[in-house]
C-alpha cells in the first residue's frame, strides 16, 4: 500500500474450458505483466483455473486433482514473487462435496472460500 491507496487488478484472461494447464498459465503470464505495474492484489473470476461451463465434468477426478495441483503451481509462484496477492476460482472436493470456491493467495500462503448462493437456474 502506498499513500493510503492499494492497487488492484481485476483480471479476465482468455480460458478454455477443462485445460487447466493452458488457464494457468495465462494466469501467470497476468500476474507477471501486473507485477512490473506494481499491482498489489488482483482478482480473477470465478473457475479460472477450469472454466466455469465444465458441467459433468466437475465430478471428473482428473479435472479437480488438476485444478488442486494448478492452485499448488500458483502458492509456489506466489513465495517467489511475494509482492503481489491475487484471488483464483476453482472446484475443492471436501468429504465428497463438492465446492465453488475462492481461493486468496498471499506469499505462498492459502485461504478458500465457498460460494454462499449458489444461483439456481431452474
Amino acid at each position: 500500500m502506498r499513500n493510503g491507496f492499494l492497487r488492484v487488478a481485476a483480471c479476465a484472461p482468455h480460458v478454455k474450458v477443462a485445460d487447466v494447464d493452458y488457464n494457468i498459465s495465462r494466469i501467470i503470464e497476468k500476474l507477471d505483466g501486473l507485477v512490473k505495474q506494481k499491482t498489489e492484489l488482483a482478482v480473477f473470476p470465478e473457475m479460472s483455473l477450469t472454466g466455469y461451463t465444465c458441467a459433468d465434468l466437475f465430478h471428473n477426478f482428473m479435472l479437480i486433482d488438476a485444478a488442486a495441483a494448478a492452485l499448488a503451481r500458483l502458492v509456489d509462484y506466489s513465495r517467489k514473487v511475494r509482492v503481489i496477492d491475487f484471488v483464483v476460482g476453482l472446484p475443492v472436493r471436501v468429504d465428497g462435496a463438492m465446492y465453488n470456491c475462492a481461493a486468496l493467495v498471499q506469499q505462498g500462503e492459502v485461504s478458500l472460500v465457498a460460494k454462499s448462493y449458489i444461483p439456481n437456474y431452474n
